[in-house]
């Protein structure tokens, strides 16, 4: 079974596609899953290989996994067999902690990814870019490369232009304004009188 797994998530990567893998860390009472099951879950919820769970359990392990092929993120999922109404809604006795990992597929120049970076200067930069176009990259592809990449924070160390690069990719991604925070906070404030004077 665990061979078979590996092959089909070799296979899917080769594909380039999105999935997640599950994997029960911890098991209490009377689960039909033992730790270590894993389950392969494709980008439409669908198990493609393994067994967690049957019934709610795998339905519940399913939809936290679409959420973990969408954010990008792991999370670990408490699975409650006791709770028939607040839990899986089976009554087994038992309780289950399930890893979920998200596998997403590099990111090519030619993806749909929303953010792609080039970090370097503004010279290398250029040169990268030139070095793609004699590729045949096309121009509407190139446009979407952020570069040089990462918001000015007037980095000068390594660190403080990781920093840069993973603000700006923050801000894309969570479509915040890049504004201060205090002063987000006067702008809200000076909303909240207007709308209360109007009132």
């Amino acid at each position: 079974m665990a061979k078979e797994i590996f092959d089909i998530i070799q296979d899917m990567r080769k594909q380039d596609r999105p999935f997640a893998v599950a994997t029960v860390i911890e098991t209490t009472g009377s689960s039909s899953a033992k730790t270590s099951s894993k389950v392969v879950i494709d980008e439409e919820g669908n198990v493609v290989a393994g067994w967690v769970g049957g019934g709610c359990a795998e339905s519940a392990t399913c939809t936290e996994a679409l959420e973990c092929i969408k954010t990008g993120e792991t999370t670990v999922l408490e699975l409650d067999l006791d709770d028939e109404m607040l839990g899986t809604g089976m009554p087994c006795g038992g309780s289950m902690r399930i890893y979920v990992e998200p596998i997403l597929p590099k990111p090519a120049l030619n993806s749909e990814g929303g953010y792609i970076a080039l970090i370097a200067s503004r010279k290398r930069s250029r040169l990268v870019l030139d070095y793609l176009r004699e590729e045949g990259i096309s121009e509407e592809a190139l446009h979407r490369v952020v570069a040089p990449s990462g918001l000015d924070l007037g980095a000068r160390t390594p660190e403080e232009i990781a920093l840069c690069v993973m603000s700006e990719i923050v801000l894309t991604r969570r479509g915040g304004s890049g504004i201060q925070m205090r002063d987000k906070f006067l702008i809200k404030r000076k909303q909240m009188i207007a709308e209360s004077s109007e009132a």
